[in-house]
């Protein structure tokens, strides 16, 4: 089990962009993925977490892979 940590000193940067799309990457490949953030200042009403958990983890929204062009 891999972990992969994105970490930034401000709000905004990029983070849940990076992850999200990291997340359907590895998922349209056949990995297992899931999503944790430590840090948020109401997990139980993070946006972040809600949009990840309920969009991108369930399989339904994962786009799927395309023949790379030629």
């Amino acid at each position: 089990m891999g972990i992969i940590q994105v970490v930034s000193d401000r709000l905004g940067a990029g983070k849940t962009c990076l992850i999200s799309a990291l997340l359907t990457r590895l998922a349209e490949s056949g990995k297992r993925v899931g999503y944790y953030k430590p840090f948020s200042a109401s997990p139980e009403n993070d946006p972040d977490v809600s949009f990840i958990s309920q969009r991108l983890l369930t399989g339904e929204n994962i786009p799927q892979p395309r023949p790379a062009p030629q």
